[in-house]
């Protein structure tokens, strides 16, 4: 992959040693992503500890993230967001007090995502699918700064948050249907299957130099 701004060649001075998604296995088992933008809202609310907003705003958000999510390859858009959900913890876990202004949350999962896109991504880039600018490239300046450019995601992070996705799932009856809890479970599924596939825990990892 090719970027051309600063930020975006320390993305990939730190992480061209680390597998694209497509070297995850997919069975065509996964036929709806209906569930995943209120799951990613979801992730993010609860990673940055921010209280649940009013239905409206809510609605808004996860309309922004169908949007967002819709510009991925389908079969990547789970373990994207699992990915740039591992990105906001870490950089919680680095600012534990912070709470951010209105709109934080917005900001956080699109430049995780964008992020995550450019180390895992396969078939696109960061600059195709989102409009670059000078505040989106500090952003994620910042944000990898937080993190001590801290990029490689193992199999065992997926594979603990793909399972607590099944706990937030049936916790919040209130969002998600039974079919969207079925769903959710054939993503985690297929995405543990697809990790065995592909070499499991040491195959699927990757070096960070």
């Amino acid at each position: 992959m090719h970027f051309s701004t600063s930020t975006e060649r320390e993305v990939t001075g730190q992480s061209h040693n680390l597998p694209p998604l497509k070297r995850f296995n997919y069975r065509p088992s996964l036929t709806s992503a209906k569930p995943l933008p209120t799951l990613a809202a979801l992730l993010t609310y609860k990673t940055w500890g921010i209280p649940m907003p009013p239905e409206c705003h809510f609605t808004c958000y996860t309309t922004f993230l169908d949007n967002l999510l819709k510009l991925a390859p389908y079969p990547a858009r789970f373990p994207l967001v699992l990915i740039a959900a591992t990105y906001i913890s870490r950089l919680r876990e680095v600012f534990p007090e912070a709470s951010g202004e209105e709109g934080v949350e917005v900001r956080l999962f699109k430049t995780a995502f964008v992020l995550a896109w450019k180390v895992y991504g396969a078939e696109a880039d960061g600059e195709m699918m989102c409009g670059r600018g000078r505040v989106a490239r500090e952003m994620e300046r910042e944000f990898l700064k937080g993190i001590n450019y801290t990029l490689q995601v193992s199999p065992m992070d997926i594979f603990k948050l793909a399972a607590r996705t099944k706990v937030l799932v049936s916790q919040n009856p209130q969002l998600f249907t039974g079919k969207d809890c079925m769903e959710v479970a054939l993503w985690v599924e297929d995405l543990n299957m697809g990790i065995v596939e592909s070499g499991g825990l040491n195959g699927w990892s990757g070096g960070v130099s």
